[in-house]
């Protein structure tokens, strides 16, 4: 697929991940528009008929690509507290998506899900047939399910109406742009914060949620990037899901190691095993993802900590008397 004869658009598109996807698409000259939740509420039972035309408006020689983002999602203490929103919130923005694709006959549909959409046990490193194959973690169940009735839709449209659509089963993603100081915060942007400001009070004692015990995939977002462009130009169509994530596993108490170390916090790390580790391990099996893009150089945990950590060092620079 040649994407500079193709209309792009970003939904959920000023979010984390989607100001990863504006910087790349800028960067390769492609014609694309992001757009927020405060611009399309893809949450709402009726979304504004004269803003959609204005969306997918598109000459006749131009085909129109979504890029799916939309998303309600958290970290583990965010989760737990709002399952019924993370459900139904989710499922209203995919049935939305679809429905819209459908109607202005758009070319291919790509679908960001989740690695919490894979049972709590499956065989390690995850497979994409796994996942049909038992309950999600329960933390991240409403989540993981709700993203996972893509696959069901994607399938469904196609041989109802002829959508073409790709779904992409990210692991753990971190990078600039993350929910930093937030409810909605992830581990590592959690993790960062503070660990920054512990340094900065000069405490000695770090609380940790868990055991550290728990393995995860992380993906750098502008990898991410990089992949669904690749997947688009590859002309890669099918709806069954591929994975997307590195392969390799970190521990949380690893990863806190990192993150300590680069952020020069020297104090001790105490881990509170009453709270919850989530699912236990997890890694993605990327063999098909491989098969179709070829081989691709991810940034190292590591690499990407270090760019995540100077964004936002930058972002409070001033605020921490000169951390």
């Amino acid at each position: 697929m040649n994407l500079k004869d193709k209309k792009i658009i970003v939904l959920g598109g000023t979010g984390f991940l989607g100001k990863h996807f504006d910087s790349i698409l800028k960067k390769e000259k492609l014609k694309y528009s992001c757009y927020s939740s405060s611009d399309i509420n893809l949450v709402s039972p009726t979304i504004n008929d004269n803003l959609l035309k204005y969306m997918f408006d598109h000459n006749d020689n131009d085909g129109i690509v979504v890029i799916n983002l939309a998303a309600d999602c958290g970290g583990i203490g965010y989760n737990k507290a709002n399952p019924v929103a993370l459900f139904a919130n989710n499922m209203k923005m995919i049935l939305n998506v679809f429905e819209i694709c459908k109607r202005f006959d758009v070319e291919r549909l790509v679908n960001i899900g989740t690695v919490c959409s894979y049972p709590i046990h499956p065989k390690l490193p995850f497979k994409e047939e796994e996942i049909w194959n038992g309950y999600p973690e329960p933390t991240n169940a409403p989540y993981g399910i709700a993203k996972k009735t893509s696959l069901v839709l994607s399938e469904s449209y196609f041989k109802q109406y002829g959508l073409n659509s790709i779904n992409l089963i990210t692991a753990n993603m971190y990078g600039e742009y993350d929910h930093f100081e937030s409810i909605k915060g992830h581990v590592i942007p959690d993790l960062i914060c503070r660990f920054i400001f512990a340094k900065a009070n000069n405490e000695k004692v770090m609380n940790l949620w868990g055991t550290g015990k728990p393995t995860r995939d992380f993906l750098y977002a502008g990898d991410t990037v990089k992949i669904v462009l690749k997947l688009l130009k590859s002309g890669h169509s099918d709806f069954k899901p591929i994975n997307i994530g590195t392969g390799q596993e970190v521990s949380i108490s690893m990863l806190s190691y990192y993150i300590a170390r680069q952020v020069g916090f020297k104090g001790t790390l105490e881990w509170d095993e009453s709270k919850p580790d989530g699912q236990p391990r997890r890694v993605l099996d990327i063999s098909k993802l491989l098969g179709i893009i070829g081989e691709y150089k991810f940034k190292t945990i590591t690499e990407g900590l270090k760019k995540t950590i100077d964004w936002y060092l930058k972002s409070i620079e001033g605020s921490l008397g000169g951390i």
